[in-house]
This record gives structure tokens, C-alpha cells and sequence, in this order.
């Protein structure tokens, strides 16, 4: 009788082993690809659902004054753009460069995509690396990245205004 309850236990710990052993061997890759593909799908509708949301949320214009004169930004529509107006309003010390440029430093670092723009056309707002908001008043060639913010829509004036030397300008909601 001993040897028989040992001849049992011996089976059914031998089957059950080999059943444990098949779970584990098949079923956590078929799991683990259920896994992946359902993560995909809600990744790919919080992404359509997240762009619907920010689209509607999304800022498209902003106002930049130099002085008494105010001006209209349509802004990219890029996360960059986005996060830069979250931060308004904003006033920066924007210095000279090159004649042909405004540049200041945010406090803080904003997401970057920068790209080879190839030509700089007067109005543009720009991010230079992650934290130098440059205003372009003058129109050149260049091989320099950045990231696009915006541009002003009627730089009528745009040049006299930022004169020469240092300028504080104030980015703010448009009103």
C-alpha cells in the first residue's frame, strides 16, 4: 500500500509539474502579446483622444509688445509652442545679435524639435537649444536649427520697434 501511495503521489506530482510547466513556457508569451497589443491600442486612443483634447485647448495666437506697439504671434502648432504659452504672460530682456535678431533665456528649459530652417524670415519666433526665445526683425539665410514657436503676422514697424541695443518685450495672452 506504501509503495502505491508513493506510485500515486510520485504521478500526480509528475503531471502537475509537467502542466506547470507548460503554463509558463506557452502561456506568458501569448499573455505577454495580449498585453503589448492591448497597451497599443490604448496608447493609440488616448493619443486620438489626448489631440483631440489638446486641439481644443491649444493656444493659436498671442500678442508680443515692445513698448507701446503690440503685435499678433500665430504660434506653431507644436508642443514647444504650447508649453511656451502656459508660461504667459512673460516679459524678457532681449538682447542684439547680428543685426538682425532679438534673443532672451527662459528660467525654464521648454521641449525641443529643432530643425534646419534654412531661411529666417523677419517675424519669426524662434527657440534656439531649450531655452533662447529669439525674435527674428530682419530676413537671412542661415544653417542653424531651431525650434519654431511662432511668427508675427504684420512686422510693419517690427524693426523700429526692437531698435538698436537691449529690448524688454512682454509675451502675453492676446486680448
Amino acid at each position: 500500500m506504501h509503495r502505491w501511495f508513493s506510485l500515486g503521489c510520485g504521478l500526480l506530482l509528475a503531471i502537475s509539474g509537467h502542466g506547470c510547466a507548460k503554463e509558463t513556457t506557452e502561456q506568458p508569451p501569448v499573455l505577454q502579446t495580449e498585453q503589448v497589443e492591448m497597451a497599443e491600442e490604448r496608447a493609440q486612443e488616448g493619443e486620438a483622444q489626448g489631440t483631440k483634447g489638446e486641439e481644443d485647448a491649444q493656444v493659436e495666437q498671442l500678442e508680443l509688445q515692445i513698448g507701446t506697439e503690440v503685435y499678433q504671434v500665430r504660434l506653431a502648432q507644436t508642443e514647444t509652442a504650447q508649453t511656451f504659452a502656459a508660461k504667459l504672460p512673460l516679459t524678457l530682456s532681449m538682447n542684439e545679435l547680428n543685426g538682425n535678431e532679438k534673443y532672451g533665456y527662459l528660467e525654464e528649459a521648454l521641449p525641443t524639435k529643432a530643425e534646419s530652417v534654412g531661411q529666417i524670415e523677419s517675424g519669426d519666433l524662434m527657440l534656439y537649444g531649450e531655452d533662447c526665445v529669439v525674435l527674428f526683425y530682419d530676413s537671412f539665410s542661415t544653417n542653424d536649427s531651431y525650434t519654431p514657436l511662432g511668427r508675427v503676422e504684420d512686422t510693419e514697424g517690427l524693426k523700429e520697434a526692437v531698435g538698436e541695443g537691449a529690448v524688454t518685450i512682454t509675451f502675453q495672452e492676446k486680448g
